[in-house]
């Protein structure tokens, strides 16, 4: 990737991570904080799960080793979650 390549996508990124801060504040609007957050979490959460899905095969994991990283990921979103209430507050 060329660096003025680079920098486009940055330049991208940061302007899509920029509209999402006036898409929400339009969204509170018509709709509470906790709706909006629920909301965002479960299309997460489907499209995470259909990607889990599809690489479901690929993955060469044991029960055992599954269940300590379903607890981070569990205790991580928690954190996530409560960050992303407050700050939509």
């Amino acid at each position: 990737m060329q660096r003025w390549q680079a920098d486009a996508a940055l330049v991208l990124i940061t302007a899509i991570w920029g509209s999402t801060f006036v898409i929400v504040k339009h969204t509170l609007d018509t709709t509470g904080p906790l709706v909006l957050i629920a909301t965002r979490f479960w299309v997460a959460g489907l499209a995470l799960l259909i990607m889990l899905l599809v690489q479901r095969d690929r993955a060469n994991t044991t029960k055992s080793s599954t269940l300590p990283a379903l607890r981070s990921g569990a205790i991580t979103g928690g954190f996530l979650t409560l960050g992303f209430i407050t700050q939509t507050i």
